[in-house]
């Protein structure tokens, strides 16, 4: 079909692998945004970029803090949320290949973060 030119879509909660190939194809030609997209997937969109995201980072099932991307890079923020650990380059967070934050580093940092504070405490 032809589409409209400069037409913002927005597709809130794509779930299926046609969702994303609509995506794929609607991103083609006009802005796309995908609201609640889960970029892991095989069938996300592989040059979709990250504007904003939050991740609980747990630490034996307690939030030790979280991964924020609010469109300019990564970061690192304890439980409470007042204080930055780490900020990341996406280059150095995301997943060669994907468009996937790797949280093995994010998640050590937090869980650091987190028994120092508790050991603070003591």
């Amino acid at each position: 079909p032809t589409l409209p030119p400069n037409t913002l879509y927005i597709l809130l909660t794509p779930s299926s692998p046609s969702d994303y190939t609509l995506s794929s194809y609607l991103s083609l030609s006009s802005p796309l945004i995908l609201l609640n997209g889960y970029l892991k997937t095989p069938s996300s969109i592989k040059t979709a970029k990250w504007i904003y995201h939050r991740k609980p980072l747990t630490n034996c099932g307690l939030v030790s803090g979280h991964l924020l991307n609010e469109g300019s890079g990564f970061k690192v923020v304890n439980a409470s949320g007042d204080r930055v650990i780490k900020v990341f380059k996406d280059e150095d967070i995301i997943v060669k290949g994907s468009n996937t934050p790797d949280l093995r580093e994010a998640v050590k940092l937090a869980q650091a973060d987190m028994d120092e504070r508790i050991n603070r405490g003591k």
